[in-house]
Protein backbone atom coordinates (compact mmCIF):
# COMPACT_ATOMS: atom_id res chain seq x y z
CA UNK A 1 0.00 0.00 0.00
CA UNK A 2 1.44 3.32 -1.00
CA UNK A 3 0.49 5.95 1.49
CA UNK A 4 0.56 9.69 1.29
CA UNK A 5 -0.47 11.46 4.46
CA UNK A 6 -1.93 14.39 2.59
CA UNK A 7 -5.13 15.28 0.88
CA UNK A 8 -4.97 17.03 -2.45
CA UNK A 9 -3.92 20.64 -2.70
CA UNK A 10 -5.17 23.02 -5.38
CA UNK A 11 -2.14 24.57 -7.04
CA UNK A 12 -2.62 28.05 -8.55
CA UNK A 13 -1.47 28.24 -12.16
CA UNK A 14 0.39 31.35 -13.31
CA UNK A 15 0.36 32.21 -17.01
CA UNK A 16 3.79 32.31 -18.61
CA UNK A 17 5.51 31.81 -21.97
CA UNK A 18 6.59 28.23 -22.52
CA UNK A 19 7.23 25.56 -25.10
CA UNK A 20 5.89 22.08 -24.38
CA UNK A 21 6.77 18.82 -26.12
CA UNK A 22 4.92 15.58 -25.39
CA UNK A 23 6.83 12.43 -26.22
CA UNK A 24 5.73 8.81 -26.18
CA UNK A 25 7.82 5.67 -26.49
CA UNK A 26 7.07 1.98 -26.44
CA UNK A 27 9.42 -0.99 -26.28
CA UNK A 28 8.88 -4.74 -26.15
CA UNK A 29 11.32 -7.46 -25.25
CA UNK A 30 11.06 -11.09 -24.31
CA UNK A 31 14.54 -11.33 -22.82
CA UNK A 32 13.14 -11.63 -19.31
CA UNK A 33 15.17 -13.12 -16.50
CA UNK A 34 14.50 -14.13 -12.92
CA UNK A 35 15.26 -11.57 -10.22
CA UNK A 36 18.02 -12.42 -7.72
CA UNK A 37 16.78 -12.74 -4.16
CA UNK A 38 19.07 -9.93 -3.02
CA UNK A 39 17.28 -7.53 -5.35
CA UNK A 40 13.72 -8.38 -4.41
CA UNK A 41 11.74 -6.00 -2.24
CA UNK A 42 8.50 -7.94 -1.65
CA UNK A 43 6.77 -5.09 0.14
CA UNK A 44 8.19 -2.39 -2.05
CA UNK A 45 5.14 -2.87 -4.26
CA UNK A 46 1.89 -1.01 -3.79
CA UNK A 47 -1.48 -0.76 -5.42
CA UNK A 48 -2.80 2.72 -6.13
CA UNK A 49 -6.50 3.25 -6.56
CA UNK A 50 -8.26 6.24 -8.09
CA UNK A 51 -11.07 5.73 -5.63
CA UNK A 52 -8.81 7.05 -2.89
CA UNK A 53 -8.55 10.55 -4.31
CA UNK A 54 -9.92 12.25 -1.22
CA UNK A 55 -8.09 10.14 1.34
CA UNK A 56 -4.65 8.81 2.07
CA UNK A 57 -5.04 5.07 1.73
CA UNK A 58 -3.99 4.25 -1.81
CA UNK A 59 -5.63 0.93 -2.51
CA UNK A 60 -5.57 -2.80 -1.91
CA UNK A 61 -2.43 -4.82 -1.44
CA UNK A 62 -1.30 -6.91 -4.42
CA UNK A 63 -1.61 -10.60 -3.72
CA UNK A 64 2.15 -10.98 -3.95
CA UNK A 65 2.74 -8.90 -0.85
CA UNK A 66 3.99 -10.41 2.38
CA UNK A 67 1.54 -11.13 5.17
CA UNK A 68 3.76 -9.41 7.75
CA UNK A 69 1.73 -6.22 7.71
CA UNK A 70 -1.46 -8.19 8.30
CA UNK A 71 0.15 -9.77 11.34
CA UNK A 72 1.13 -6.32 12.56
CA UNK A 73 -2.42 -5.03 12.11
CA UNK A 74 -3.76 -7.91 14.17
CA UNK A 75 -1.74 -6.59 17.09
CA UNK A 76 -3.40 -3.18 17.01
CA UNK A 77 -6.32 -2.57 19.37
CA UNK A 78 -7.60 0.53 17.63
CA UNK A 79 -7.44 1.47 13.98
CA UNK A 80 -5.53 4.71 13.49
CA UNK A 81 -6.89 7.63 11.51
CA UNK A 82 -4.68 7.69 8.41
CA UNK A 83 -5.85 11.03 7.06
CA UNK A 84 -6.04 13.72 9.75
CA UNK A 85 -7.65 16.90 8.48
CA UNK A 86 -5.27 19.15 10.38
CA UNK A 87 -1.52 18.98 10.82
CA UNK A 88 0.49 20.03 13.88
CA UNK A 89 3.43 22.38 13.67
CA UNK A 90 6.50 21.07 11.86
CA UNK A 91 8.78 22.84 14.32
CA UNK A 92 7.69 20.98 17.46
CA UNK A 93 10.77 20.08 19.51
CA UNK A 94 11.30 16.86 21.42
CA UNK A 95 10.34 16.97 25.08
CA UNK A 96 12.88 16.42 27.84
CA UNK A 97 11.98 12.71 27.82
CA UNK A 98 12.73 12.44 24.13
CA UNK A 99 13.14 8.68 24.29
CA UNK A 100 9.66 8.05 25.72
CA UNK A 101 6.94 6.28 23.78
CA UNK A 102 4.70 9.34 23.88
CA UNK A 103 7.37 11.72 22.57
CA UNK A 104 8.46 9.44 19.78
CA UNK A 105 4.87 8.67 18.76
CA UNK A 106 4.41 12.40 18.13
CA UNK A 107 6.88 12.15 15.23
CA UNK A 108 4.17 10.41 13.22
CA UNK A 109 2.42 13.79 12.93
CA UNK A 110 5.32 15.34 10.99
CA UNK A 111 5.22 15.42 7.22
CA UNK A 112 7.84 16.01 4.57
CA UNK A 113 7.34 19.16 2.53
CA UNK A 114 7.33 17.08 -0.65
CA UNK A 115 4.29 15.21 0.68
CA UNK A 116 2.34 18.41 1.24
CA UNK A 117 3.07 20.71 -1.68
CA UNK A 118 4.02 20.08 -5.31
CA UNK A 119 6.44 22.99 -5.35
CA UNK A 120 8.76 20.80 -3.26
CA UNK A 121 8.52 17.95 -5.80
CA UNK A 122 11.09 19.60 -8.08
CA UNK A 123 14.71 18.43 -8.26
CA UNK A 124 17.34 20.98 -9.26
CA UNK A 125 19.83 18.86 -11.21
CA UNK A 126 22.56 21.38 -10.45
CA UNK A 127 21.95 21.39 -6.69
CA UNK A 128 25.30 21.18 -4.90
CA UNK A 129 24.04 18.90 -2.15
CA UNK A 130 21.61 16.46 -3.75
CA UNK A 131 20.92 16.79 -7.49
CA UNK A 132 19.25 13.36 -7.66
CA UNK A 133 16.12 13.41 -5.53
CA UNK A 134 13.67 15.66 -3.72
CA UNK A 135 14.58 16.82 -0.23
CA UNK A 136 12.63 14.76 2.29
CA UNK A 137 12.46 17.52 4.89
CA UNK A 138 10.35 16.64 7.94
CA UNK A 139 11.26 19.75 9.91
CA UNK A 140 13.56 20.71 12.79
CA UNK A 141 11.78 18.57 15.36
CA UNK A 142 12.46 15.48 13.29
CA UNK A 143 16.05 16.52 12.60
CA UNK A 144 16.60 16.70 16.35
CA UNK A 145 15.80 13.01 16.65
CA UNK A 146 18.14 12.18 13.80
CA UNK A 147 20.87 13.96 15.78
CA UNK A 148 19.98 12.14 19.00
CA UNK A 149 20.39 8.78 17.26
CA UNK A 150 23.68 9.99 15.83
CA UNK A 151 24.86 11.03 19.30
CA UNK A 152 23.98 7.55 20.55
CA UNK A 153 26.14 6.03 17.80
CA UNK A 154 23.22 3.98 16.54
CA UNK A 155 23.08 4.89 12.85
CA UNK A 156 26.05 2.58 12.36
CA UNK A 157 23.88 -0.24 13.71
CA UNK A 158 20.77 0.63 11.72
CA UNK A 159 22.48 1.49 8.43
CA UNK A 160 25.19 -0.07 6.30
CA UNK A 161 25.78 1.51 2.91
CA UNK A 162 26.80 -1.71 1.15
CA UNK A 163 23.72 -3.51 2.46
CA UNK A 164 21.48 -0.62 1.37
CA UNK A 165 22.91 -0.52 -2.13
CA UNK A 166 22.56 -4.28 -2.54
CA UNK A 167 18.98 -4.28 -1.26
CA UNK A 168 17.84 -1.33 -3.38
CA UNK A 169 19.92 -1.27 -6.59
CA UNK A 170 17.72 1.20 -8.49
CA UNK A 171 17.78 3.62 -5.58
CA UNK A 172 21.54 3.18 -5.43
CA UNK A 173 21.78 3.98 -9.13
CA UNK A 174 19.61 7.10 -8.70
CA UNK A 175 21.87 8.29 -5.87
CA UNK A 176 25.04 7.40 -7.80
CA UNK A 177 26.15 5.21 -4.90
CA UNK A 178 26.77 8.29 -2.77
CA UNK A 179 26.91 6.77 0.70
CA UNK A 180 26.29 10.03 2.56
CA UNK A 181 23.18 10.79 0.51
CA UNK A 182 21.93 7.23 0.87
CA UNK A 183 22.29 7.57 4.64
CA UNK A 184 20.22 10.77 4.48
CA UNK A 185 17.61 8.91 2.44
CA UNK A 186 17.45 6.18 5.07
CA UNK A 187 17.30 8.63 7.98
CA UNK A 188 14.35 10.45 6.43
CA UNK A 189 12.01 8.72 3.98
CA UNK A 190 13.73 5.33 4.24
CA UNK A 191 12.68 4.61 7.80
CA UNK A 192 9.21 6.00 7.08
CA UNK A 193 8.95 3.24 4.48
CA UNK A 194 10.21 0.64 6.92
CA UNK A 195 13.31 -0.13 4.87
CA UNK A 196 15.89 -2.49 6.25
CA UNK A 197 19.16 -0.59 6.36
CA UNK A 198 21.52 -3.21 7.72
CA UNK A 199 21.75 -6.89 8.55
CA UNK A 200 21.26 -6.10 12.24
CA UNK A 201 17.84 -4.47 12.22
CA UNK A 202 14.61 -5.32 10.42
CA UNK A 203 11.62 -3.29 11.56
CA UNK A 204 9.10 -6.08 10.90
CA UNK A 205 11.10 -8.45 13.09
CA UNK A 206 11.29 -5.80 15.79
CA UNK A 207 7.55 -5.14 15.61
CA UNK A 208 6.82 -8.83 16.02
CA UNK A 209 9.17 -9.30 18.98
CA UNK A 210 8.92 -6.00 20.87
CA UNK A 211 6.53 -5.11 23.68
CA UNK A 212 3.00 -4.92 22.27
CA UNK A 213 2.56 -1.47 23.82
CA UNK A 214 4.93 -0.12 21.16
CA UNK A 215 2.80 -1.51 18.36
CA UNK A 216 -0.30 -0.05 19.98
CA UNK A 217 1.40 3.35 20.23
CA UNK A 218 3.19 3.45 16.87
CA UNK A 219 0.93 1.35 14.63
CA UNK A 220 2.31 1.48 11.08
CA UNK A 221 4.37 4.64 11.62
CA UNK A 222 7.58 2.75 11.07
CA UNK A 223 9.96 5.62 11.73
CA UNK A 224 8.93 5.56 15.40
CA UNK A 225 10.24 2.04 15.90
CA UNK A 226 13.70 2.94 14.64
CA UNK A 227 13.97 5.94 16.96
CA UNK A 228 12.62 4.09 19.99
CA UNK A 229 14.94 1.15 19.43
CA UNK A 230 17.97 3.40 18.96
CA UNK A 231 17.28 5.58 22.00
CA UNK A 232 16.30 2.82 24.43
CA UNK A 233 19.09 0.31 24.09
CA UNK A 234 19.05 -0.59 27.78
CA UNK A 235 15.83 -2.53 27.20
CA UNK A 236 15.60 -2.93 23.42
CA UNK A 237 19.06 -4.35 22.67
CA UNK A 238 17.87 -7.73 23.97
CA UNK A 239 15.11 -8.00 21.34
CA UNK A 240 15.67 -10.10 18.23
CA UNK A 241 15.65 -7.76 15.22
CA UNK A 242 17.34 -10.00 12.66
CA UNK A 243 15.69 -10.89 9.38
CA UNK A 244 15.58 -14.68 9.11
CA UNK A 245 14.28 -14.42 5.56
CA UNK A 246 10.61 -14.34 6.48
CA UNK A 247 10.38 -10.56 6.73
CA UNK A 248 10.26 -8.00 3.89
CA UNK A 249 13.11 -5.54 3.53
CA UNK A 250 10.61 -2.74 2.93
CA UNK A 251 7.18 -2.27 4.44
CA UNK A 252 5.65 0.61 2.51
CA UNK A 253 6.14 3.36 -0.08
CA UNK A 254 6.04 7.07 0.62
CA UNK A 255 4.97 9.15 -2.38
CA UNK A 256 5.51 12.81 -3.04
CA UNK A 257 2.41 14.90 -3.61
CA UNK A 258 3.17 14.96 -7.33
CA UNK A 259 3.61 11.18 -7.58
CA UNK A 260 0.46 10.55 -5.58
CA UNK A 261 -1.71 12.83 -7.70
CA UNK A 262 -0.16 11.53 -10.93
CA UNK A 263 -0.90 7.90 -10.07
CA UNK A 264 -4.37 8.89 -8.99
CA UNK A 265 -4.94 10.69 -12.30
CA UNK A 266 -3.67 7.73 -14.32
CA UNK A 267 -6.07 5.41 -12.56
CA UNK A 268 -9.00 7.77 -12.98
CA UNK A 269 -8.48 7.64 -16.75
CA UNK A 270 -8.11 3.85 -16.62
CA UNK A 271 -11.36 3.60 -14.67
CA UNK A 272 -13.14 5.50 -17.45
CA UNK A 273 -12.34 2.68 -19.89
CA UNK A 274 -12.84 -0.09 -17.31
CA UNK A 275 -9.16 -1.08 -17.12
CA UNK A 276 -7.62 -2.32 -13.89
CA UNK A 277 -5.69 0.20 -11.82
CA UNK A 278 -1.92 0.23 -12.08
CA UNK A 279 0.22 -0.55 -9.06
CA UNK A 280 3.61 0.98 -8.32
CA UNK A 281 6.91 -0.27 -6.96
CA UNK A 282 9.58 1.49 -4.94
CA UNK A 283 12.48 0.44 -7.13
CA UNK A 284 10.55 1.27 -10.30
CA UNK A 285 9.86 4.74 -8.89
CA UNK A 286 13.59 5.16 -8.27
CA UNK A 287 14.28 4.23 -11.89
CA UNK A 288 11.64 6.73 -13.07
CA UNK A 289 13.44 9.49 -11.18
CA UNK A 290 16.76 8.35 -12.62
CA UNK A 291 15.17 8.41 -16.07
CA UNK A 292 14.21 12.07 -15.58
CA UNK A 293 17.58 13.00 -14.07
CA UNK A 294 19.52 11.41 -16.92
CA UNK A 295 17.89 13.89 -19.29
CA UNK A 296 20.43 16.43 -18.09
CA UNK A 297 23.59 14.35 -18.58
CA UNK A 298 25.93 13.95 -21.54
CA UNK A 299 26.64 17.63 -22.04
CA UNK A 300 22.92 18.50 -21.89
CA UNK A 301 22.21 16.48 -25.04
CA UNK A 302 19.09 14.84 -23.70
CA UNK A 303 17.67 18.09 -22.30
CA UNK A 304 17.18 19.61 -25.74
CA UNK A 305 13.62 20.12 -26.87
CA UNK A 306 12.13 17.25 -28.84
CA UNK A 307 14.76 14.75 -27.70
CA UNK A 308 12.82 13.27 -24.81
CA UNK A 309 13.45 9.64 -25.80
CA UNK A 310 17.01 9.88 -27.09
CA UNK A 311 18.44 8.32 -23.93
CA UNK A 312 16.27 5.23 -24.41
CA UNK A 313 17.25 4.99 -28.07
CA UNK A 314 20.94 5.29 -27.20
CA UNK A 315 20.84 2.95 -24.19
CA UNK A 316 18.74 -0.05 -25.17
CA UNK A 317 21.01 -2.38 -23.18
CA UNK A 318 20.42 -0.36 -20.01
CA UNK A 319 16.69 -0.49 -20.64
CA UNK A 320 16.82 -4.26 -21.12
CA UNK A 321 18.77 -4.62 -17.87
CA UNK A 322 16.11 -2.66 -16.01
CA UNK A 323 13.31 -4.75 -17.54
CA UNK A 324 15.11 -7.99 -16.75
CA UNK A 325 15.57 -6.77 -13.19
CA UNK A 326 11.76 -6.54 -12.87
CA UNK A 327 11.09 -9.64 -15.00
CA UNK A 328 9.14 -7.43 -17.41
CA UNK A 329 8.54 -7.92 -21.14
CA UNK A 330 6.94 -4.60 -22.13
CA UNK A 331 7.89 -0.98 -21.39
CA UNK A 332 6.52 2.44 -22.32
CA UNK A 333 7.21 5.99 -21.23
CA UNK A 334 5.33 9.26 -21.50
CA UNK A 335 7.14 12.52 -20.97
CA UNK A 336 6.57 16.26 -20.94
CA UNK A 337 9.42 18.67 -21.63
CA UNK A 338 8.93 22.35 -20.93
CA UNK A 339 11.18 25.24 -21.87
CA UNK A 340 10.11 28.34 -19.98
CA UNK A 341 11.63 31.62 -21.11
CA UNK A 342 10.81 33.33 -17.83
CA UNK A 343 12.19 30.63 -15.54
CA UNK A 344 8.83 29.73 -13.99
CA UNK A 345 7.67 26.23 -13.22
CA UNK A 346 4.11 25.06 -13.40
CA UNK A 347 2.71 22.61 -10.86
CA UNK A 348 0.04 20.39 -12.38
CA UNK A 349 -1.23 16.87 -12.96
CA UNK A 350 0.72 15.67 -15.96
CA UNK A 351 -1.75 12.82 -16.55
CA UNK A 352 -4.22 15.49 -17.72
CA UNK A 353 -1.71 16.68 -20.30
CA UNK A 354 -1.02 13.15 -21.50
CA UNK A 355 -4.78 12.73 -21.88
CA UNK A 356 -4.73 15.34 -24.66
CA UNK A 357 -2.44 13.23 -26.86
CA UNK A 358 -3.87 10.02 -28.32
CA UNK A 359 -0.51 8.24 -28.29
CA UNK A 360 0.14 9.09 -24.66
CA UNK A 361 -3.43 8.36 -23.64
CA UNK A 362 -3.29 4.89 -25.18
CA UNK A 363 -0.17 4.05 -23.19
CA UNK A 364 -1.72 5.43 -20.01
CA UNK A 365 -4.90 3.32 -20.23
CA UNK A 366 -3.47 0.21 -21.90
CA UNK A 367 -4.40 -3.06 -20.18
CA UNK A 368 -0.98 -4.34 -21.21
CA UNK A 369 0.62 -2.40 -18.35
CA UNK A 370 0.11 -3.30 -14.69
CA UNK A 371 2.65 -0.97 -13.09
CA UNK A 372 3.33 2.74 -13.41
CA UNK A 373 6.06 4.92 -11.96
CA UNK A 374 5.77 8.70 -12.20
CA UNK A 375 8.92 10.71 -11.71
CA UNK A 376 9.13 13.95 -9.85
CA UNK A 377 9.96 17.05 -11.91
CA UNK A 378 13.64 17.48 -12.81
CA UNK A 379 14.82 20.92 -13.84
CA UNK A 380 17.75 23.04 -14.89
CA UNK A 381 17.92 26.83 -14.76
CA UNK A 382 20.16 28.57 -17.26
CA UNK A 383 22.21 31.75 -17.03
CA UNK A 384 19.89 33.65 -19.36
CA UNK A 385 17.03 33.09 -16.89
CA UNK A 386 15.04 30.42 -18.70
CA UNK A 387 14.29 27.01 -17.22
CA UNK A 388 13.97 23.60 -18.77
CA UNK A 389 12.17 20.83 -16.92
CA UNK A 390 10.73 17.41 -17.58
CA UNK A 391 8.51 14.75 -16.05
CA UNK A 392 8.15 11.07 -16.95
CA UNK A 393 5.51 8.39 -16.42
CA UNK A 394 6.93 4.90 -16.99
CA UNK A 395 4.95 1.69 -17.51
CA UNK A 396 5.76 -2.02 -17.21
CA UNK A 397 3.71 -5.15 -17.66
CA UNK A 398 5.31 -6.76 -14.60
CA UNK A 399 7.34 -5.63 -11.59
CA UNK A 400 8.68 -8.52 -9.52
Amino acid sequence: MATNKNRRFLIPVTAFIMSVFLCGYGFDTHAAASVPDAVKTPDGTAAVSASSASGTKSGEQPKTRSSVRDRMRDMLDDEKDEAPSTKPSQTAKPAADANSIESIAALADLYAKAERDKKYCVVDVDDEHNPYDVAWDYGRGYDKYVSLVDDAGMWDILFNAEFYMDAYPMLSMLYHEDEDLLLEHFQTVGIHEGRQGSEDFNVAAYMENCDSKLVKAFGEDYECYYFYYALNQKTESKIDTANDGSYPVQMDIELTMLQYSELDGINEYRDEVDVDDVATNAEFLAFANYRAWVNYTDDKKYAQMGKGHDWINDNIDSLRDMMNNFNADTFAENTVHVDNSEGYMRNKNYADEYRESQEHYEAMVSSEYAFAAPSNVYARWYEDGHAHYCQYDLYLDACE
